[in-house]
């Protein structure tokens, strides 16, 4: 398994999603990464929770990393995949250095009417609170499987209610 940012060849990337700060990518067999903005509290956070079990593990992580000028311009809330689903206006950050995160792929099907389901968010929410002081974005699309047990994605959230 691939387990550092420089060795990515981006030509062989895949889209598997984006949301309003990154898009993700298959960069390698059962390994994504996420280019765009990354900040290093919301790493720390999927560092912690990994250690628990409750998040992916953080293969590789770089807060400025020069990727190819396509990936560049795919990333850009202005130029980019994401500028239909953005509510408001981002500046362009085109010839930019962006986060990439670097992590094993996981299933996404998840059955969100299930009691495993339900009692994951719930506790993890409180988890996230608790622990790091962090709001953690429930949607079904940030919960997935990883090694038969779920796993929440993304904690992009930088403060507690």
């Amino acid at each position: 398994m691939m387990h550092c940012i420089a060795d990515i060849d981006w030509s062989k990337r895949t889209l598997l999603g984006m949301g309003g700060y990154a898009v993700v990518y298959r960069v390698a067999p059962r390994v994504v990464a996420k280019v765009g903005h990354i900040e290093p509290q919301e790493v720390a956070a999927q560092r912690h929770f990994a250690g628990q079990a409750l998040a992916l593990p953080v293969l590789d992580y770089r807060e400025a990393w020069p990727v190819p000028d396509a990936i560049d311009r795919e990333v850009c809330p202005v130029h980019g995949l994401r500028q239909e689903i953005l509510p408001e206006r981002h500046p362009c950050t085109c010839g930019s250095d962006h986060g990439v995160l670097l992590m094993p792929e996981a299933e996404l099907s998840v059955d969100t009417t299930s009691a495993e389901y339900m009692a994951f968010v719930l506790g993890f929410l409180r988890d996230c609170l608790q622990q790091l002081g962090r709001c953690w974005d429930a949607r079904p699309a940030n919960v997935a499987r990883y090694g038969g047990d779920l796993v929440a994605l993304d904690f992009g959230e930088e403060e507690g209610f």
